[in-house]
């Protein structure tokens, strides 16, 4: 096991109480497989960055391998500990008992797990443990239900103090296949990093950088390219529009298994050289400014971060009409809805948001201000370590509203 040791004060503190004078940081251990780049992992190291550090320590444990959002929250100042098992065993015994045994060396009193392998071994060893607060997370809705894996969430949440999910949509879901009572499941959206995305970026550069024509429209979206996120409907959407935009161009950000395909498709409807594909990139909000118009054609999501920062850096949207989609784009006003894998309708709306610029952009502006006043990274923390200090409470681990024992 191996994990660096300097910590940095967090960002966002408790909304109420005193400094505790006396009594150290309660210990959180955040499980997950691991952490390439990817949704799930970079709200993982936002919110370990963020914790109010007085009250809270973190710690961040890999079961496989470190990957290169480890590596990051390693030099934000959070250790990371990296067990590299699960090498192909149907069940890893020894992880749990590697587990149980950095639960105990570091006193944790939360255990967080991410999506299902750490949710498994992590609810094993902390129970075994003795932990005194579990707090598994739930990031996707079930594509594709496994019974198995309904039943083992079933019988392991009644050791569990609450279920964190981060929409209604996924907690409709293990309420409706793994049986779980409503009331032990807790809604922590997504937070979003307003400022960051609302500060302007070089777009002409990018735009030279990328050469696209200065009076090229740019249709765009963000996320890793599969099945599940629909580009390919949005390549075939565009290629109805040539007429009416000649100079259109896509920009696809992100990197996945469906490249070759949505290069071949791109190909085969005459749209290669204005499909553009940027590959993984840190920069977001520079390629979001060069958009026009930010299209989300996915098929199914857990919470929808990418059409969230889509919407902070106030551009219009057009997203398909899911639930998960629709719990943030609730009225046509911040954004527009379009059946999933509807091609004629994703073009239509293209079509009417490019030839309505001064709706298109006063759209943006009220979905920038939507997401100002109900997503914010401050909102997310407050509701996170308000339910730390709501069980702390309730199992007289603090004894007073100002987290002292």
């Amino acid at each position: 096991m191996r994990s660096s040791r300097s910590i940095q004060p967090g960002a966002v503190d408790l909304p109420a109480g005193r400094v505790m004078a006396n009594r150290p940081p309660v210990t959180v251990l955040h499980l997950i497989s691991r952490l390439p780049p990817g949704g799930v992992e970079n709200q993982l190291r936002k919110v370990v960055r963020l914790y109010d550090r007085r009250r809270f320590r973190p710690i961040v444990c890999c079961l496989k391998e470190k990957g290169e959002v480890g590596e990051a929250i390693e030099r934000d100042g959070t250790p990371v500990v990296v067990l590299n098992r699960m090498q192909g065993h149907p069940f890893d015994v020894r992880l749990v008992f590697l587990l149980r045994r950095l639960m105990k060396e570091h006193r944790v009193t939360i255990v967080r797990t991410h999506q299902f392998h750490a949710n498994l071994y992590g609810r094993i060893a902390a129970i075994w443990a003795g932990v005194p607060i579990l707090l598994p997370s739930f990031h996707n809705t079930y594509a594709r239900r496994k019974r198995h894996r309904s039943l083992l969430n079933w019988l392991l949440a009644r050791w569990t103090d609450r279920l964190i999910t981060v929409s209604e949509a996924v907690k409709r879901d293990l309420v409706r296949y793994d049986h779980l009572p409503e009331g032990k499941i807790k809604v922590v959206h997504n937070g979003c990093d307003i400022d960051r995305f609302m500060k302007p970026s070089l777009k002409n550069d990018l735009r030279a950088a990328w050469k696209i024509p200065s009076d090229a429209p740019v249709i765009g979206t963000v996320g890793r390219l599969a099945k599940e996120k629909g580009q390919t409907i949005l390549i075939q959407a565009v290629s109805l529009l040539r007429s009416d935009f000649p100079n259109l161009r896509i920009l696809l950000v992100g990197e996945g298994p469906e490249r070759e395909t949505l290069e071949k498709e791109a190909a085969r409807l005459g749209l290669g050289d204005r499909v553009l594909f940027t590959g993984l990139q840190r920069e977001i909000p520079a390629f979001l400014a060069l958009m026009d118009l930010f299209a989300f054609p996915s098929l199914n999501e857990g919470f929808p971060n990418a059409l969230l920062e889509a919407m902070a850096a106030g551009k219009p949207v057009i997203a398909s009409d899911i639930p998960e989609n629709a719990e943030i784009l609730s009225s046509e006003k911040i954004g527009l809805r379009v059946p999933p894998n509807d091609a004629k309708t994703l073009a239509e709306q293209i079509r009417f948001l490019l030839k309505s610029p001064d709706e298109a952009r006063a759209m943006g502006k009220r979905a920038q201000e939507w997401v100002a006043s109900r997503f914010t990274d401050t909102k997310m923390m407050e509701e996170i370590q308000g339910l730390y200090k709501s069980l702390l409470l309730e199992k007289k681990i603090w004894r007073d509203e100002d987290g002292e024992a």
